[in-house]
């Protein structure tokens, strides 16, 4: 039985591969065909294609809608992979061209629609690239400490700390506006250069023009804005590879030193905050939350105002609830961004569950309370509270720091100074 498997592998992997030299071929001459359009190097889409079939353990031999979704679904849970997703789904687009036009898969004409409608939607969908690749530097692994302190003693000048690193980095983007469209695109330019120079593999084989090429693609830069972006681009890298920070390798690649690289991850994760670009909290440090909590249907009405972190994890949210409404915390609970749905739906099936898919201690207040009026549902013991945004005290805004979260109006029943009372135990920290 095991000679007969392996048998039956070696013939799929030679299908594959007889399968990947007809799509080499077709490629290359569509390629030289059709001059309006920017298309990959025929080695670099057969790889890709090759990846992708690996990936659906050759399933992609017949391009169904359900059979791309499910490779695209895959691409996206994969880090290394989720970065290239343009380049991806235009590889797919080109092979499922491919696969009509010879003829290799011949289904109804509705079921072929139907994978160029999937396809078309990645590409709408797919305007990403940089949240990718700021969200992949998570995964970048530690180095020991003292390569971590020689690579930062090598810079030039010596940087002796994280913190003289981003000040570093920040300095060459300084004379770049955030909020002007070329300052913008610069910025996120140098940025997606950057991560790629921290983590290689996140678009392995790619030299830094391809790359910078994809994030102008991804973010939809037109030909003058890349007039006026593409020297600032030039003077800001160049000025990096003069600190040390980056250096050139033999392949036309940015990289930086294997010791600077986790520092340089963080330093990139806070300037993706800085600038508004990262998929989490948008808010800066110690940014102050104002939320009314009303109790659905209760008359007279019971509400509480409160003020919390932004940073602050929902678990800390569903504490102050449960003290300023001095309920008992006996019952389950959950958090939800569904408000049509009524006070009496189930919690989730344990204590700090969400019907959103979302650990509460893992999200941040502030991700999901972005902008004035957002606002939560919050399901106990068959009641709901909405939660709703009031306003957002940036941290400069702040005139003196204070313990939070804080009761600062309730409604008659209780009085803002006894709830704010109640909120004791969790103002130790």
């Amino acid at each position: 039985m095991a000679g007969k498997g392996n048998d039956r592998g070696r013939s799929q992997g030679a299908a594959t591969t007889a399968l990947l030299i007809r799509f080499d071929r077709w490629y290359t001459k569509h390629v030289a065909a059709v001059a309006d359009h920017d298309h990959l190097a025929a080695e670099e889409s057969r790889a890709l294609l090759g990846e992708l079939f690996q990936l659906s353990s050759g399933a992609l031999r017949t391009p169904t809608e359900s059979v791309l979704g499910a490779v695209l679904d895959a691409v996206e849970a994969d880090p290394e992979l989720s970065p290239m997703t343009p380049h991806l789904v235009d590889t797919l687009e080109h092979y499922l061209d491919f696969a009509v036009e010879t003829g290799m898969w011949a289904p109804a004409e509705s079921e072929i629609d139907a994978s160029y409608e999937l396809l078309a939607d990645a590409v709408d969908e797919g305007s990403g690239l940089l949240l990718d690749l700021i969200d992949a530097l998570e995964l970048v692994p530690d180095v020991p400490a003292a390569s971590a302190r020689q690579a930062l003693e090598a810079l030039a000048p010596v940087v002796r700390s994280e913190a003289d690193l981003l000040a570093r980095v920040q300095a060459a983007l300084a004379d770049l506006d955030p909020a002007g469209p070329i300052g913008a695109l610069v910025i996120e330019r140098v940025l997606g250069v950057l991560c790629v120079a921290v983590s290689p593999e996140l678009l392995p084989g790619l030299a830094t023009a391809q790359i910078l090429e994809l994030l102008d693609e991804d973010a939809g830069a037109s030909v003058p804005e890349l007039a006026l972006a593409s020297p600032l681009t030039d003077t800001v890298l160049a000025g990096l590879v003069q600190d040390g920070i980056l250096s050139s390798d033999a392949a036309g690649r940015l990289v930086a030193p294997g010791g600077l690289r986790p520092a340089l991850a963080d330093v990139l994760l806070e300037l993706a905050d800085e600038f508004g670009l990262s998929e989490g909290n948008p808010h800066p440090e110690g940014t102050v939350l104002e939320v009314t909590a009303s109790l659905v249907g209760s008359e007279p009405a019971v509400w509480r105002r409160l003020e919390i972190d932004a940073d602050a994890d929902l678990g800390e949210l569903h504490l102050a609830l449960q003290l300023t409404l001095d309920w008992a915390n006996t019952e389950e609970h959950r958090f939800t961004t569904d408000l049509e749905e009524g006070s009496s739906g189930s919690p989730a099936d344990s204590a700090g569950g969400s019907d959103d898919g979302f650990e509460e201690d893992d999200v941040e207040i502030g991700e999901l309370l972005v902008e004035d009026g957002d606002a939560l549902g919050y399901d106990y013991d068959g009641a709901r509270v909405i939660v709703t945004l009031e306003r957002v005290t940036e941290p400069q805004a702040v005139a003196a720091p204070v313990k939070l979260p804080r009761c600062v109006g309730a409604s008659a029943e209780i009085g803002a100074e006894e709830a704010d009372r109640l909120l004791a135990p969790l103002r130790v920290r």
